[in-house]
């Protein structure tokens, strides 16, 4: 079974300058096949985007694995041929007896929240891989328990941060 992306996406991320003195941090996502910026752009005047503004764009994956361990080798070739700054993954299956060393991808850090073995026993789990560059931190305090299977980081990129998560909810919850 191949790994397949499920929804390929741009975090585009722009500062808007307001009332001259305020900056004001505008992250709008867009499906890969999208094509312009003008087209993300939701209730306010596009005339208003300056030329001048830097973008910083996050190119981001997400799949659901059903189990990673057997699909790693299509996770690295996927993640360096698309050169994805983050990738999220559901369905990871793994557990305590499988290191971070045994899935690493090169050039990524690794943050991961394995199932609760002791409310189920197989499947669930999520991960985030992030680009080795890029500033980023492990977010645990946003943790929900009604939401056990979610991880949380914030990246900063160019003086501003972004938090990015996933969140898997099984079936039958």
């Amino acid at each position: 079974q191949q790994l397949q992306s499920e929804l390929m996406m741009e975090v585009i991320m722009s500062n808007q300058s307001r009332n001259s003195s305020k900056a004001k941090k505008n992250c709008k996502v867009r499906k890969k096949n999208e094509k312009n910026l003008d087209d993300l752009i939701v209730g306010r005047n596009k005339k208003s985007i300056s030329k001048n503004i830097p973008n910083v764009k996050l190119k981001c994956m997400y799949c659901n694995a059903r189990s990673i361990v057997n699909k790693l080798d299509e996770l690295k070739l996927y993640a360096r041929e698309e050169n994805c700054d983050v990738i999220g993954i559901t369905e990871t299956w793994l557990n305590s007896t499988i290191s971070d060393e045994e899935i690493s991808v090169d050039g990524y850090t690794l943050f991961r929240q394995d199932r609760d073995h002791r409310i189920k026993m197989r499947g669930g789990g999520v991960a985030l891989f992030i680009r080795s560059e890029l500033d980023c931190v492990r977010r645990d305090e946003i943790y929900d328990d009604n939401f056990p299977e979610t991880i949380w980081c914030q990246i900063t990129c160019s003086g501003e941060s972004t938090v990015i998560g996933v969140c898997y909810r099984p079936p039958d919850s």
